[in-house]
């Protein structure tokens, strides 16, 4: 129909006078821009592929393709058909039809524009809904004398409903707090935020039980107008002491996996809050011996494993050999596998009562001031919680931020080439860092069981080089005032950093 000449220039005229029309001399005509395409049967099958591949290209914004054909072929393929075009009209062509056909397809397609846009619009509200909210959680673990802590939160949306938090409001004392509001995206997202400043604002002067209570009671309008509710764990640790003293409300997936692989629940357990405003708490204390691992996680871990029950005791066999909270964590958010977000929020924190700490040789002249060890496992995504470590432990030895930054960039630059060229993606290696403050200077020692290799020998990579990297050890040699490696028994690696606070006389 279109292939003769004066049918398309017919056409062309009679569109012109209410739209702007593209002459289709060619196939190329595809490849530039329109709103919709006017095609006939002969064209179709033998464009259909490029007409495929256009409207593909156009996803998720509708590209409206109008078919005219004769009565006759109205009858073929019409499932393929329908897969390139929108709408057809059979000859011979009524001009009132034709001018409806072709308005409604241009509104779809205005439409579709526009519903694109405003997805674009909503996803870039959805982000910065998901930074705020990232934002509210903790950033950093606190130094812990003899604990060691670690956490993730995981969203099944863009915002969700769990939520982890910690304070201290004094010295020695750690307020650590999971919650689990019932629901999933933006709704879930407003009532935990709520609920979180809730929680900050009371827990500073009162013990967990008293906590929850009055943050029922703040909250009970929220719960009963939002007809939701919450599961809560809240727990105050006295770090000296080692004692936990603890509310569950309703939460329930909480466990202490000792050192002898023994499992013990934590009881007792009440309602979640939002349930009954007038439900009291009771508390309940346990204490911790070295070695052992505090384990909370929000039910977005079992909905992620229903292939298998995940019991407290599988969860704790999870833990054996793990050298560190981080390491946990890792190990329990990896075991469902998930190639994508959770079906459910998924949040686990891990709290690990430490042995005393191991001694580290100190050289003459560098009396112990401070000390603190990190265990990691050899995996890249691992070295992200040695630098937030590192410069939450140095900034809280009032270290100057030029001396910090330094130090920490050399240590991450060491763990990374460790685990890439050392280890070549053994997965079970480990990494060991031990931190030392002297009385003018600041000593790293890194242990680790990878191929030896010695800083001391690295040369500086050609300039043609450093786009495939090799400027690692160079630059840990440029960053620390003395570096030293050896390799006892020609195996493994004890690498040493030391800066120096004040520049040397």
């Amino acid at each position: 129909m279109l292939e003769h000449a004066e049918n398309r220039r017919l056409l062309e005229a009679w569109l012109a006078r209410s739209h702007a029309v593209l002459p289709a001399g060619t196939e190329d005509s595809l490849d530039t821009p329109f709103d919709l395409g006017i095609i006939d049967g002969r064209a179709l099958s033998r464009l259909w592929e490029r007409v495929q591949a256009r409207r593909r290209a156009e996803q998720p914004v509708l590209l409206p393709f109008l078919l005219l054909t004769a009565r006759h072929n109205v009858t073929m393929d019409s499932a393929r058909v329908w897969q390139s075009v929108d709408e057809l009209i059979v000859t011979p062509i009524e001009k009132v039809e034709l001018e409806a056909r072709v308005r409604i397809l241009l509104r779809a397609r205005r439409l579709s524009v526009q519903n694109a846009a405003l997805h674009r619009q909503l996803e870039a509200e959805l982000t910065r809904a998901a930074a705020v909210q990232a934002s509210l959680l903790p950033d950093r673990c606190p130094v812990l004398p003899g604990f060691d802590l670690a956490a993730r939160c995981l969203p099944a949306r863009e915002v969700g409903g769990d939520f982890f938090d910690w304070q201290e409001p004094e010295p020695g004392v750690l307020t650590l707090t999971l919650g689990d509001v019932v629901g999933k995206g933006m709704p879930a997202a407003l009532l935990m935020a709520t609920i979180r400043a809730t929680l900050r604002a009371v827990a500073h002067q009162n013990r967990p039980a008293a906590t929850v209570d009055l943050a029922q009671r703040a909250l009970a309008t929220d719960f009963d107008r939002s007809g939701s509710f919450v599961t809560l764990f809240n727990a105050e640790l006295e770090v000296t002491g080692r004692r936990l003293t603890y509310v569950d409300a309703g939460h329930g997936l909480v466990f202490i996996r000792r050192r002898d692989g023994a499992v013990a629940e934590l009881l007792p357990r009440g309602l979640p809050l939002g349930i009954f405003p007038d439900e009291r708490y009771e508390e309940g204390v346990v204490h911790l011996d070295p070695d052992d691992v505090l384990v909370l996680h929000s039910d977005g871990l079992i909905d992620a494993c229903r292939d298998r029950p995940l019991t407290s005791a599988v969860l704790a066999g999870v833990l054996d050999s793990a050298s560190g909270a981080e390491e946990i964590v890792e190990r329990l958010v990896r075991l469902p596998g998930l190639a994508g977000p959770p079906p459910d929020d998924l949040t686990v924190v891990v709290l690990r009562c430490l042995e005393s700490d191991e001694p580290v040789v100190v050289p003459a002249g560098m009396e112990r001031m401070a000390a603190a060890v990190r265990t990691i496992p050899s995996r890249v995504a691992s070295v992200a919680s040695v630098r937030r470590w590192m410069a939450d432990l140095l900034s809280a030895w009032a270290v100057s931020a030029e001396v910090a930054s330094d130090l920490v960039l050399a240590v991450t630059e060491l763990c990374t080439n460790i685990i890439r060229h050392g280890y070549r993606g053994e997965i079970e290696g480990e990494i060991q860092i031990h931190l030392t403050r002297g009385q003018d200077a600041i000593r790293v020692t890194v242990l680790d069981t990878a191929q030896p290799f010695s800083i001391a020998e690295a040369a500086a990579p050609p300039p043609e080089g450093l786009a495939e990297g090799g400027y690692g050890l160079f630059l840990i040699q440029r960053l620390v005032d003395e570096v030293s490696t050896e390799s006892p028994g020609g195996r493994g690696n004890r690498t040493v950093l030391v800066k120096y606070e004040r520049p040397r006389s």
